[in-house]
């Protein structure tokens, strides 16, 4: 699968673990335990006694979609009966080129409308939502060719994809104790999550000169 979904519970608060993914470490430190383990350990068990077949019910699902289907002229791209996503979990979408995964997931975030169905992302109906509202909420894609500004540095790159960034408005860009305090966060942040994606010697380097595999992790990083 080439694209890739990010799904966070939009319900859980920002400071959370979940949020929280520079602080999921690869190895945890002596006494401890790693967050990312206590979820995958939860989606586990709550998926122990679930059924190994096409859109069967899961305990706590975050995406649900319920007979979605897209045409394009005589074609039908997709035609899904029933989808769960399950919260925290790792879900993989495979098939054949032409399948119509990269649709599936253009529906899903925003970025294309079904003929017919409904779909909901913790709950909420998303059938008329745009897909950088999508994203507010929680649910961010990356694309199968690389969407990195190659004229800005690795770092200036995952700024951009700080939310809430008052500095960012005309009149408060004038008044540096407002959005000093934010931005500082907002690189704290993005330095953290660029050394978990092993990208942290790389942040003063433009993103053009970044091989293929970096870009999709600056991606990554940065969604």
């Amino acid at each position: 699968m080439s694209d890739n979904a990010h799904i966070d519970g939009a319900g859980t608060p920002a400071s959370g673990p979940f949020y929280d993914l520079a602080a999921w470490a690869t190895k945890a430190p002596e006494g401890e335990s790693l967050i990312s383990t206590a979820y995958g350990d939860k989606v586990q068990e709550d998926l122990a006694f679930v059924r190994s077949e096409p859109g069967v019910h899961k305990p706590d699902p975050i995406l649900v979609a319920d007979g979605v289907t897209r045409r394009f002229g005589g074609v039908t791209a997709v035609d899904v009966g029933h989808f769960e996503i399950e919260r925290h979990g790792i879900t993989a979408l495979i098939g054949p080129n032409g399948a119509g995964k990269t649709t599936f997931f253009n529906l899903m975030t925003g970025f294309d409308r079904p003929q017919t169905g409904s779909w909901t992302f913790d709950g909420v109906e998303l059938a008329s939502v745009s897909p950088e509202k999508v994203a507010r909420m929680g649910m961010v894609r990356t694309f199968q060719l690389t969407k990195v500004m190659s004229r800005l540095t690795v770092m200036e790159n995952m700024l951009l994809g700080a939310p809430d960034q008052p500095g960012e408005g005309m009149f408060r860009a004038l008044f540096p104790p407002l959005w000093r305090r934010r931005e500082k966060a907002v690189m704290e942040k993005a330095e953290s999550l660029l050394s978990r994606f092993l990208l942290d010697k790389k942040k003063d380097d433009y993103a053009g000169s970044l091989s293929g595999g970096q870009r999709k992790l600056l991606e990554m990083a940065r969604a």
